[in-house]
């Protein structure tokens, strides 16, 4: 009988202390870090490579037309630099963008670096979804090449442009053009026109799935030998 009551009262012992653990645990539930998460993409085609830096932590390193998985980022003010690489030492060679950008919790976002050796430029827009895709999917559409001036993009077999007369952008024009739209699905040719209606750049048979994001980028630089111009699809 006594051996019972011992083992009875370290049995509630044992209850007590799962309970005040367990009370514990209620008090501080685990919150989340906040956090914004960042897709990084090289347009820029005067260099074998690039790197992203943020507030001096190197995040990614890629070779031309490629892009990063999103990666996370801590809210608020972060340095950011772009350093190119024309070799395959992996050494920082050149600084070519040096800027601070803003990051907010629960926020996606793509970045983009492109322009020329001569005059590099750095554009980040938000990655925001948007209502009643139903069948279609959701695109948007970036000129981000060299030497061209305004172009117009068609999907599949289409006559009328989806987007029409978009200038080379800058950092100011491509948050103004963030907004994804819906678009039509399936396996699509993508051409890229110029003011003249000449055709300058195609993609076959990408295939747009429905209820999907797409940002749709012209890059590379107009007549070049190496590099020329390319049609990007970053799937979201």
């Amino acid at each position: 009988m006594i051996a019972m009551k011992k083992h009875l009262k370290l049995i509630g012992s044992f209850l007590a202390i799962a309970i005040l653990f367990t009370s514990c645990l209620k008090d501080n539930d685990y919150q989340p870090l906040p956090n914004g998460f960042i897709t990084f993409i090289n347009a820029y085609p005067d260099a074998h490579a690039i790197t992203y830096t943020l507030s001096g932590n190197r995040v990614t390193t890629q070779e031309y037309k490629s892009y990063n998985l999103p990666i996370r980022a801590f809210p608020g003010n972060r340095d950011l630099r772009v350093y190119s690489h024309n070799n395959n030492s992996g050494e920082y060679e050149k600084k070519i963008i040096d800027t601070t950008i803003t990051v907010k919790d629960s926020t996606g976002y793509s970045a983009f670096t492109y322009g020329s050796k001569e005059a590099p430029v750095f554009a980040m827009v938000k990655d925001q979804s948007i209502k009643d895709l139903n069948q279609k999917s959701a695109t948007r559409f970036f000129n981000l090449a060299n030497n061209v001036t305004k172009v117009n993009l068609f999907f599949g077999d289409d006559t009328e442009a989806t987007y029409s007369a978009r200038p080379i952008e800058t950092p100011a024009s491509a948050s103004a053009n963030e907004t994804f739209k819906a678009t039509k699905s399936g396996k699509l040719k993508l051409q890229v026109t110029d003011e003249a209606g000449k055709t300058i750049a195609t993609r076959e048979n990408y295939s747009f799935k429905e209820g999907l994001y797409y940002t749709v980028f012209l890059s590379g630089t107009k007549d070049a030998d190496k590099n020329s111009l390319y049609i990007g699809v970053l799937p979201h």
